[in-house]
């Protein structure tokens, strides 16, 4: 049978095709980076909305199905309720921090006169008599190391004096932003069924069933990805706790606690805390601590780009690998929020193409697909990722096995009374 060549006609409809396809990725591509990096921090007010009314929907639909409660203040009190009680906890943990800031600035005084002055006079004089002992003609001064060191300080101040004044610049836009959040969070929570409703209203049939299962699937990385980054926070406190206590520092779990709640930012991390914590000891003269910490902070960093893309990509169903690139390449194009953006593209677009929804790839035949047995470590992580799922959705089952218990006993003693 003579095998069918294709024609020119064919040949420049199919260059066609795909110059279309390209053109449209490279557009979508070219938004995203501009939304990304320009226009996110004018969206966050929705976006923040958005996920607001995606944790508040379930309650919602409990209290108007279950308990029958139909009136249209229930979104508006729910949400400030949720707002107020978010606000309560952050001005908690602020008034926490302000105290010890406060506390930190009237030690700084006593601080430098009994610690950090001795430690440079004497590390001064140690270095002069090793110049000497090697007869090298000079001689660092005391008053000169101040006087930059003076200087030093003095530009910190500057800076932190002039941060302040952007951020009280800055209050009333956070207020301004604050209110749309939160009337945008009551209108989402209110009447986000109608908005889906007319949203794929105007899509064809098939647009608008890709669209809903692309915010399925979605939904479903969110979920991993969530649940993933908790499993490294756990992790990295067990990781910190350890180290401290090892270095003998008093109170070790509150603080492992708050380095690892810092360790989530991208880039930053850890180090934000440990960095300094070390230069302090290191000016004060505790090197052993100082060095304790440095290599802690070596050891969290080591471990975490080990584990955060074994433990990210095995929950969300990518190779490591795929997940590590997913991370570089996040970072360079969109900067540090790539690094967690980036991947749940990547992972949502793998998820869509797994399901046949969309075709990007040519996924390899079952046949050639080697299946292997996942690791120890693997099944260490999965395990414990299962019990922060469980230990999360308890209160909710527990909660809705009570209300079934009741509506059956209401509905047998019905029964018993016709």
């Amino acid at each position: 049978m003579q095998e069918h060549l294709p024609t020119p006609a064919e040949k420049t409809e199919k260059r066609r095709q795909f110059l279309i396809n390209f053109t449209y990725f490279v557009l979508i591509f070219a938004i995203s980076i501009f939304i990304v990096r320009y226009a996110l921090g004018a969206l966050m007010p929705f976006i923040i909305a958005l996920v607001v009314t995606t944790m508040l929907r379930p309650i919602v639909r409990f209290f108007k199905n279950r308990l029958k409660v139909k009136s249209r203040l229930l979104e508006p009190v729910l949400v400030i309720l949720f707002y107020c009680t978010i606000g309560v906890i952050a001005a908690l943990i602020a008034l926490e921090i302000a105290k010890s800031i406060g506390s930190i600035i009237s030690y700084l005084p006593s601080f430098y006169s009994q610690s950090i002055s001795p430690t440079l006079s004497n590390a001064i004089s140690a270095i002069n008599e090793l110049l000497a002992r090697f007869e090298i003609q000079y001689t660092l001064s005391t008053g000169t190391i101040l006087s930059s060191l003076g200087t030093a300080i003095s530009s910190i101040s500057g800076t932190l004096i002039s941060s302040a004044g952007n951020l009280a610049l800055a209050t009333p836009s956070f207020i301004i932003n604050l209110v749309f959040t939160v009337v945008a969070t009551v209108f989402m929570l209110m009447d986000l069924d109608l908005v889906v409703k007319f949203t794929h209203h105007q899509l064809s049939e098939k647009n608008s069933k890709l669209l809903h299962e692309t915010f399925e699937r979605l939904k479903f990385v969110l979920k991993k990805y969530i649940l993933s980054y908790a499993a490294i926070m756990l992790i990295t406190f067990g990781e910190i706790w350890l180290g401290l206590t090892v270095l003998g520092v008093t109170n070790a779990a509150l603080i492992a606690a708050i380095i690892a709640a810092f360790d989530i930012l991208p880039v930053v991390g850890a180090s934000l805390i440990i960095l300094p914590w070390a230069v302090v000891s290191l000016l004060t003269g505790n090197v052993g601590l100082a060095v304790g910490l440095v290599v802690l902070l070596a050891i969290l960093a080591v471990v975490r780009n080990i584990i955060e893309p074994k433990i990210v990509g095995s929950s969300v169903g990518m190779h490591p690998l795929l997940m590590l690139f997913a991370m570089i390449l996040g970072n360079f194009i969109y900067g540090p929020i790539g690094i967690l953006l980036m991947p749940i593209g990547v992972a949502m677009i793998q998820k869509l193409s797994d399901d046949g929804i969309i075709h990007l790839y040519k996924p390899l035949p079952e046949e050639e697909v080697e299946e292997e047995k996942p690791s120890r470590l693997s099944a260490f992580f999965n395990r414990i990722l299962q019990k922060i799922g469980a230990i999360l959705s308890a209160p909710f089952k527990k909660l809705f096995k009570r209300k079934k218990s009741s509506e059956k006993t209401e509905k047998k003693k019905g029964n018993d009374n016709e």
